[in-house]
């Protein structure tokens, strides 16, 4: 990439590294913070985490047809206000349904600010460099998720776990100055109300766009689970600590960070992003394993593994997208796409919680590991083509 062309995006790949810090850290301590504070159950925590996928879900699609509308920056300023907002609830909560306030927010948040962020550095590149850019975009926030649980699991030896939340409140807000002081609107992201119709119209319509959304809601599917019940089963069923089970999300992030950024500079070219985001489908496969190796040894090596598709999944998709679409229409694109990694997000909590109350929490991952079929036959069917501005479609 060309010194000019990374300069154009450096201020959002910053502020998405610092917003991506603050989401590793609230994932990573939630489950924890709500089952070790406040005595929540498996369906509670789902609830939680179901709640802050609805709330993201709610918000993505009118997000990314009001930042095509008016510009990036608004609904940008808004997602970080709210986020800041969260951290400070999370802080101060003294019950369980307290804790329902910033989980609905933070999913406000991270609903309004991936589709709005990855769209503005589409918009900011040159074509021929759009899809790498795009690319390092996902790098920096999976860096995010990497850090996250690092201050995770350093704090958790220091201070008690409400603290660190008060860390996070800091990112956040550092996140925040920096959005107001240095990002910008491109001019060409702002659309006519007669176009935002017709844009709704050709995203639905893009085979690219919906077959990479099944694909991504499929996965993450299993990642909700992961990263909600993990924890649970780890500390309910095994005794291990929060600082273990925070160290095996460090591990997994950093699998995440090492696995995307080996695809981007080695393996996109030499593969399709096709050929990728399916064969990476194929490795939630090994949860069922669960099922016949049950130590908390096996167990976290698979849920370290599961950083490997998380890491590139999602990076292949976007790519996809940001090549099958036009600028004027690249926000709803972003935002469907996101808004069905919501989806799959919101249901498997809720979903897996009340399985687990049945069968036992034992069952929870053999039987999601089979849900990425789905979106291996969704993969299948996505076009790999380079549009020109003019033609993308």
């Amino acid at each position: 990439m060309k010194g000019n062309e990374t300069r154009s995006v450096l201020p959002i790949f910053i502020l998405t590294l610092l917003n991506a810090t603050t989401v590793g850290t609230l994932f990573t301590l939630i489950s924890m913070y709500a089952s070790s504070y406040f005595g929540a159950n498996t369906v509670e925590v789902g609830l939680l985490s179901s709640l802050n996928a609805l709330s993201m879900l709610l918000l993505t699609i009118p997000s990314g047809l009001l930042s095509d509308r008016f510009g990036r920056k608004a609904v940008l300023m808004l997602s970080l206000i709210v986020n800041v907002s969260s951290f400070l609830i999370l802080y101060y909560a003294n019950g369980f349904l307290m804790l329902l306030i910033p989980m609905i927010l933070s999913g406000i948040a991270f609903g309004t600010f991936g589709p709005t962020t990855q769209s503005l550095v589409a918009d900011l590149a040159p074509p021929d460099a759009r899809r790498m850019l795009v690319a390092w975009y996902t790098i920096s926030a999976s860096a995010g998720m990497f850090v996250g649980p690092v201050i995770c699991s350093v704090l958790l030896q220091l201070v008690p776990m409400r603290y660190i939340f008060l860390v996070a409140l800091g990112i956040a807000s550092t996140a925040l100055v920096v959005g107001i002081l240095v990002i910008k609107n491109p001019s060409r992201t702002v659309v006519g109300a007669g176009l935002v119709m017709k844009n709704l119209s050709n995203v639905l319509f893009n085979r690219n766009v919906m077959c990479s959304s099944v694909a991504i809601a499929s996965y993450f599917f299993v990642e909700s689970s992961v990263s909600t019940f993990f924890p649970i089963i780890a500390l309910n069923v095994y005794g291990l600590s929060p600082s273990f089970v925070s160290n095996i999300f460090v591990l997994r992030n950093l699998v995440l960070l090492v696995s995307r950024t080996f695809a981007v500079t080695r393996m996109v070219g030499k593969f399709s992003e096709k050929k990728l985001l399916i064969s990476s489908l194929l490795i939630p496969l090994s949860l069922a394993l669960s099922l016949f190796f049950t130590g908390y040894v096996i167990l976290s090596m698979l849920i370290v593994l599961t950083g490997i598709p998380l890491g590139i999944i999602f990076t292949m998709g976007a790519m996809i997208i940001a090549d099958s679409t036009l600028p004027s229409e690249r926000g709803l694109s972003n935002s469907v796409y996101f808004a069905a990694m919501n989806v799959g997000s919101m249901i498997s909590p809720t979903i897996m919680g009340m399985l687990a109350n049945m069968f036992g929490v034992s069952m929870i991952f053999p039987i999601v590991a089979f849900v990425p079929v789905v979106g291996i036959l969704a993969g299948s069917m996505i076009k790999i083509k380079r549009p020109s501005e003019e033609t993308a479609h």
